[in-house]
């Protein structure tokens, strides 16, 4: 499963890794990085631990590159409806907004 997520994330990507920090801005890190790697993990019905044990570690690694709570908090709105994106969000202290 893993080989097939890694596969097909350096397809949507374009096969070229980009390695230099400075060509993203981190507030667009749920656009450019989170919002893709989940996109993919959920088409290739990736089992649910899986997605939310791999998006767990990709949020902890957005945040200590300066990844802002409110771009975390729009890319878990965008991923509301999908369980195993949520449990990720929560493991890394960030509150569904929806629950009391």
């Amino acid at each position: 499963m893993a080989s097939t997520a890694a596969a097909l994330i350096r397809v949507e990507a374009g096969g070229r890794p980009h390695h230099r920090k400075d060509l993203m801005a981190w507030n667009s890190a749920g656009d450019t990085v989170f919002g893709p790697i989940a996109e993919i993990l959920l088409k290739c019905d990736a089992p649910p631990e899986f997605i939310t044990s791999t998006l767990t570690t990709v949020i902890d690694g957005l945040f200590h590159n300066d990844w802002g709570h409110d771009g975390a908090l729009s890319s878990l709105a965008e991923f509301a409806k999908h369980p195993a994106v949520v449990a990720a969000f929560r493991n890394n202290d960030v509150p569904d907004p929806d629950d009391p």
